[in-house]
C-alpha cells in the first residue's frame, strides 16, 4: 500500500505539475488526497500516519481532535475551526492513566487549531478521563466559544465544579445535553434545576423530554430560551405541544416521537 501512494507524490506530481497530495495510514483504513484539503471536516487521532504536506487544511471548520494528539510541538496547524470534538482514545487497557489528558497539554492546544475562531465545543465522556478543573482550564482557552455539546456525564461535573459552573453561566448560550445510553435518554425534573444553576443564560436547548412537565419547567425558568430541539419527544409530550403551541413564545421542534419508556 505505501508503495502505491508514494507513485503519486514523485517528481512528474509534485514538481512537473505540483500536484501534491497526502497519504495517510492507520489501524483500519487508509487514503490519498491532494492537497490543500478540499474538505470542510477533519479527524486527527493518534494512530494516523501523515505523509507529506501538514500545510493546506484551511477549509476545514470541523475538527475532531483526540486529547493525545495535543503536544507541545506538531506538524499539524488548522486556522479556521469553528467547531471542535475532543475524543478519547484508550488506546490501552492496561495502561490507561498514560493516556489521559494532563492540565500542562491545555495550554498546547493553540499549537494545532487557532482556538479565537472556535464558537462550537463538544466534550467526550468524562469518565477517567477529564475532571472539573481541567474542563474549565480548556473553555478558558476558547475566547469566543457560545455553544457546548455534552452527555449527562459531563454535566455533573458541571454541576460539581463552582468555577465551572460560574464561567458557563455568563459564556454558554446554546447547549446540546444528549446521553447515549437509552436507558437514560432524557432530561428529567432534578436536572432541570441543574441546568438552571449551570446555564441560565441559554437562549437554545437540544434534549430529549419524555414529560411535558419538564418541558414546561423549562419554559418558565429560561426567559431568554428561544429555541428547543428534541431529537426525540414522547407522545405526552407532543399532545401538550400541540395544545399550547399558539402559546408559546418559543420555537420548538423534534424530530422523532416514541411512546416507549426510556428511564431506568
Amino acid at each position: 500500500m505505501l508503495n502505491r501512494f508514494q507513485q503519486f507524490q514523485t517528481h512528474f506530481w509534485s514538481k512537473q505539475h505540483h500536484w501534491h497530495t497526502n497519504y495517510e495510514i492507520d489501524n483500519d483504513s487508509s487514503s490519498i488526497y491532494t492537497m490543500p484539503y478540499v474538505w470542510n471536516k477533519y479527524r486527527l487521532v493518534t494512530s494516523t500516519n501523515n505523509y507529506g504536506n501538514f500545510k493546506g487544511f484551511d477549509k476545514v471548520t470541523e475538527l475532531t481532535l483526540s486529547l493525545m494528539t495535543i503536544k507541545a510541538r506538531t506538524p499539524y496547524y488548522f486556522k479556521n475551526v469553528k467547531s471542535l470534538e475532543l475524543i478519547n482514545e484508550h488506546l490501552s487497557d492496561t495502561h490507561q492513566d498514560e493516556y489521559k489528558l494532563q492540565k500542562e497539554q491545555i495550554k498546547f492546544l493553540n499549537n494545532i487549531v487557532n482556538l479565537s475562531n472556535i464558537k462550537h465545543l463538544k466534550f467526550p465522556e468524562p469518565y477517567d478521563v477529564l475532571s472539573s478543573s481541567l474542563l474549565l482550564e480548556i473553555l478558558k482557552e476558547l475566547p469566543y466559544v457560545s455553544s457546548l455539546e455534552i452527555d449527562k456525564g459531563s454535566f455533573i461535573l458541571f454541576v460539581k465544579g463552582h468555577e465551572l459552573c460560574k464561567y458557563s453561566n455568563t459564556k454558554i448560550t446554546t447547549l446540546y445535553l444528549y446521553n447515549y445510553n437509552r436507558c437514560d435518554a432524557y432530561i428529567k425534573s432534578d436536572e432541570v434545576d441543574a441546568l438552571l444553576e449551570t446555564f441560565s443564560n441559554l437562549e437554545q436547548l437540544h434534549c430529549n423530554f419524555q414529560y411535558s412537565a419538564d418541558l414546561s419547567l423549562i419554559l418558565k425558568n429560561f426567559s431568554k430560551l428561544s429555541i428547543i430541539n428534541s431529537p426525540t419527544i414522547s407522545k405526552e409530550v407532543h399532545s401538550w405541544i400541540r395544545e399550547n403551541a399558539s402559546k408559546l413564545d418559543v420555537y420548538i421542534d423534534f424530530n422523532a416521537i416514541t411512546d416507549r419508556n426510556l428511564y431506568i
